[in-house]
């Protein structure tokens, strides 16, 4: 096959190899953790488990507000702490 350049060289991105097609656009450009495609390097897995651990964190910490949020604004409408709302939000 005398058309064909050297040998293919992989990709090569921060936290391993990109599997993407050469010559193919990449939506995730500097984004490979969103990526589908990327091949981790076995060295780079403990940032990956870091941001992994970090994201489960911060995920949590939403849902604990959300919830805060959410039986304040219940109290705030019953005006007696009452959390339980039947349907529509009338106070059961």
């Amino acid at each position: 096959m005398a058309g064909l350049p050297g040998p293919i060289e992989l990709r090569k991105v921060a936290l391993g190899t990109c599997a993407r097609d050469f010559g193919t656009h990449c939506v995730h450009e500097h984004a490979c953790v969103r990526c589908p495609v990327p091949w981790p390097d076995p060295e780079r897995m403990p940032p990956l488990e870091e941001i992994r651990a970090n994201l489960v964190d911060r995920r949590q910490e939403a849902r604990a507000k959300t919830r805060v949020r959410r039986a304040r604004r219940r109290t705030d409408i019953t005006g007696n702490g009452s959390s339980r709302t039947g349907r529509c939000g009338v106070s059961a």
